[in-house]
């Protein structure tokens, strides 16, 4: 499975919920820097925000609040 119901829904990675994609942050997932496929991982972003080390450095748009999420 790789995590869309439907063009409009998608599965977090972190708590198996379904929610709309537009609030989804995306992650692509390469399992090294040779690899040549990804796989795409949708996460709520305040799970994704929650599990990265504090001394990581956010983009702008990771700092608000869920909006639809």
């Amino acid at each position: 499975m790789d995590g869309i119901l439907n063009k409009e829904m998608v599965v977090c990675c972190f708590c198996g919920k379904s929610f709309p994609l537009e609030a989804a942050v995306v992650l692509k997932v390469w399992a090294n820097e040779k690899s040549e496929e990804y796989q795409v991982l949708y996460s709520h972003k305040s799970h994704f925000v929650r599990a990265l080390d504090k001394s990581v450095i956010l983009h702008p748009d990771l700092l608000e609040p869920d909006a639809l999420g």
